[in-house]
């Protein structure tokens, strides 16, 4: 394999890596640069190649991504803060986040999470603090959580 055109390597290098998964231009990039640091211009044309194929799609990324967070029940909060580390600009994220966008499934995920976690309402201040904080990092809104306590308050 090493007599091959540079290229060609870079090529089937990384199209071995999103046959596994979905990667966003920036991952990919930050991989192919680690494996192939001499050949930077190679790894644009290539990075394009895949593109305009349709092997490589930010779009899809940030669907699969999205969808793939949520259902471990992360807010939309950490999820974005997320992709722009992975590479992915603003606009697309809150494109994609309110095609994904229905408060009954984030309610839904919201309580599921709490319930997972706590279970039972809390006591104190220092216990809705700290389930407060956890929420938070998890990605939720305060309005969010605002309401999922408002709920738990009606039902016991």
């Amino acid at each position: 394999m090493n007599d091959q055109d540079p290229v060609k390597q870079i090529y089937n290098f990384a199209l071995g890596l999103l046959s596994r998964r979905e990667h966003s231009h920036h991952e990919l990039q930050q991989k192919l640069l680690q494996r192939f640091s001499s050949h930077a211009e190679s790894i644009e044309q290539v990075l394009a190649q895949l593109a305009d194929q349709g092997y490589q799609s930010d779009e899809r990324y940030a669907d699969a991504y999205i969808r793939g967070r949520r259902s471990k029940g992360y807010g939309d909060k950490r999820i974005a803060q997320e992709l722009r580390l992975r590479g992915i600009e603003s606009g697309l994220i809150e494109k994609t986040l309110s095609e994904h966008s229905v408060d009954e499934h984030q309610d839904r995920s919201l309580f599921h999470v709490w319930n997972k976690k706590f279970k039972t309402p809390p006591q104190d201040l220092r216990e809705k603090s700290r389930q407060i904080s956890f929420l938070r990092y998890r990605g939720f809104s305060m309005s969010e959580i605002e309401r999922l306590f408002e709920q738990i308050a009606q039902d016991h």
